[in-house]
């Protein structure tokens, strides 16, 4: 196979994710619309890299998008998008579309955008400055009962958490600590 045979079938393969993106969008739309009648409700999509194998110039690679429909907003996470639909404009958008870690971890140090990245730049700044939470709790009508999002990290926060959730799990076999703690 030559290199412009499969330049144009990564075209066609491109041209033809996009085209089932949009359908399948609509379909959650939909779905949304009927599960919640007359409410604004959040589409999340979840990107997975599948391999389809190795041709002789590329290895190729799929994005399997899984699709939820949710009364309350997700929180953010790498490798997600989520769009809000009003109900009374009957419109959705796009609130926020992260890329992987591994690329959100890149552009978070850069100074500039690289080229063709400059959407997922201001949108990965936004995730690390805590603004995708703020508006995730904003939309889930939370009351601010932190101060723990403020100019921090949200991945220290989700560490944070989970240690938070790992002493409340072993608790019971630390009978000093209870005593410290005065739990």
């Amino acid at each position: 196979m030559n290199i412009k045979r499969t330049m144009e079938r990564w075209e066609e393969f491109l041209q033809k994710y996009q085209r089932d993106y949009l359908e399948n969008l609509e379909i959650a739309v939909q779905r949304g619309k009927k599960k919640f009648a007359g409410r604004d409700f959040f589409i999340m999509v979840i990107k997975r890299k599948d391999n389809l194998g190795v041709g002789e110039i590329l290895t190729y690679f799929t994005d399997v998008d899984q699709w939820f429909v949710t009364q309350s907003c997700p929180d953010p996470d790498f490798s997600q998008s989520v769009y809000k639909y009003d109900a009374a404009a009957d419109k959705h958008e796009i609130l926020w579309s992260l890329p992987e870690e591994e690329i959100a971890k890149e552009l978070r140090h850069a100074l500039t955008p690289p080229e063709g990245y400059e959407a997922a730049f201001d949108v990965v700044k936004k995730y690390y400055e805590g603004v995708l939470w703020k508006l995730c709790k904003f939309y889930n009508k939370e009351q601010k009962d932190t101060n723990l999002l403020e100019g921090k990290d949200p991945i220290k926060y989700k560490e944070y958490i989970g240690a938070l959730d790992e002493l409340d799990k072993n608790i019971d076999e630390l009978p000093d600590l209870k005593k410290i703690l005065k739990v």
